[in-house]
């Protein structure tokens, strides 16, 4: 990492990602650049971390099931919404 001092300044920078540069006057004042690399892995199945619901990888179709997700019935979720909403009635 080269720093340098030039005309009261002193400024240096870094170039492996992120990239950084910047300065720092004799007056206190602070300036620089930060640039992060964008890209990497384009195909989502060659992923690695790939998202998880209940344990199971996010990776192609899954049903609500699959995900280990339980359902309601209409009945369950009106029941719900009357004892949030209106106080259980």
């Amino acid at each position: 990492m080269p720093i340098k001092q030039i005309d009261g300044k002193i400024s240096g920078s870094i170039s492996s990602p992120p990239s950084m540069s910047g300065s720092l006057s004799r007056n206190g004042n602070l300036s620089g650049n930060i640039s992060m690399p964008v890209g990497g892995e384009k195909n989502y199945e060659r992923l690695s971390h790939k998202p998880r619901i209940n344990g199971v990888e996010l990776i192609g179709d899954k049903s609500i099931e699959a995900l280990g997700v339980e359902t309601l019935t209409n009945m369950e979720i009106k029941s719900i919404f009357d004892n949030v909403f209106k106080g259980g009635i």
